[in-house]
């Protein structure tokens, strides 16, 4: 090891997912490397699927300090920014490293950056995105100019980009991006999520003796829950839908399989948390993630099924984004939007209970090797030598 990598870096990073336990994982991993004192700014609280989520206690196995702050429109990831808790940070903290897991357009981002060029100019920042739809700075929103101009000078002043896929980092060069990118996976908790028996829950639900298609996330239109239905209008036997999650598409879902005389397969589940998911994954036979591009958005990642697979639960996904790259061998994909090819897919695992196990047991070993959040700890540690080594 050399002098440079045997000297503690001082990292701060920027996380309002800081919020959760589980989220803090890729913290609790990097905290492992002795050469890094690590603190964790994070939101007091954060509106996350519809509902306030306080910061969840800090366990024994998290060595590293919290320091908590209050935000501007806590639940929006681009218009909120800290109005406590930031400036004392970096004043007193002076970080070497500050990582920001925000988009390079939002406030958090521009906030962070402009105050960390007055009180620590010499740390080096880095920035995440998961933008993987080229749009030539336009956003979705009426202060798009300024979004736009917030993300130019985020490229100027950033020293690297930590696109979470191979897309986000061609959007990232495609929009003029020309210094450090470094692709690093999102991870997951693979001894959190894993096969455990639920036959209690089940019964609870009315899942006993009933083959469980489930489907976890927001209830909204691009998510392509309505395909899902279609599709398993068309399905014959004994067999339920659970979704898990809550939003303004639950309805129209309703309504939907009411026309087509399935609304007594459906079972909704709105609230759970991210401890409890992992006993609802193992409800499940079959997950599908069915998700439909629009021109504005498409799958960044589909971390629901990155926690499916790692509960050797098989997974059917739609060709939307990230996707198919996620699955790989280790599931099956279908053309979005396309409830007959979907069918199909659904079919073919529940006509094979060897295909379905079979494919759970390589969405374990998938997960293990690449969605974990020690090997995302491992290339993040990585480039913080890389940093520091550069900087000297």
């Amino acid at each position: 090891m050399s002098l440079l990598m045997a000297v503690k870096s001082k990292v701060l990073i920027i996380d309002h997912m800081g919020v959760l336990r589980l989220s803090r994982k890729k913290c609790v991993e990097l905290s492992k490397y002795k050469n890094i004192e690590l603190v964790l700014l994070a939101p007091r609280y954060w509106i996350l699927n519809y509902r306030n989520i306080y910061l969840e206690q800090k366990q024994a196995d998290e060595k590293y300090r919290i320091v908590t702050g209050k935000t501007v429109f806590p639940g929006n990831g681009w218009r909120g920014f800290y109005y406590t808790g930031l400036l004392g940070t970096l004043y007193k903290f002076k970080p070497d490293i500050i990582h920001i897991l925000q988009e390079p357009w939002s406030f958090f981002t521009f906030q962070t950056i402009f105050f960390a060029r007055i009180l620590c100019p010499r740390s080096k920042i880095v920035f995440l995105t998961w933008e993987n739809i080229y749009r030539d700075f336009t956003y979705d929103s009426p202060l798009t100019g300024l979004y736009a101009l917030i993300d130019r000078y985020a490229y100027r002043n950033s020293d690297c980009a930590t696109p979470t896929t191979r897309e986000a980092a061609q959007v990232l060069q495609r929009k003029g991006f020309s210094k450090r990118i470094k692709v690093i996976p999102w991870g997951t908790d693979p001894q959190l999520f894993k096969r455990t028996e639920v036959d209690e829950l089940r019964g609870k639900l009315g899942l006993t003796d009933s083959l469980v298609i489930g489907y976890v996330g927001r209830l909204v239109q691009e998510k392509g829950i309505l395909t899902l239905i279609e599709a398993a209008s068309k399905l014959h036997g004994n067999y339920k839908i659970l979704l898990v999650g809550s939003g303004p598409l639950k309805e129209i879902i309703i309504a939907r399989a009411k026309s087509l005389e399935i609304d007594d397969c459906l079972v909704f589940v709105e609230t759970v948390s991210q401890r409890q998911l992992p006993q609802y994954y193992n409800c499940m036979d079959i997950l599908v993630l069915p998700s439909c591009t629009t021109a504005l958005w498409k799958e960044q990642l589909g971390r629901v099924l990155i926690e499916a697979m790692a509960c050797e639960i098989p997974g059917v996904g739609s060709d939307s984004g990230e996707i198919p790259q996620v699955i790989g061998e280790a599931g099956l994909i279908f053309p979005e939007g396309q409830s007959e090819e979907l069918r199909k897919r659904l079919v073919s695992l529940i006509e094979k209970p060897g295909l379905r196990k079979d494919l759970g047991r390589r969405g374990r070993q998938r997960v293990l090797s690449k969605y974990t959040w020690q090997k995302y700890a491992q290339e993040t540690h990585s480039l913080y030598q890389e940093l520091i080594e550069t900087a000297s």
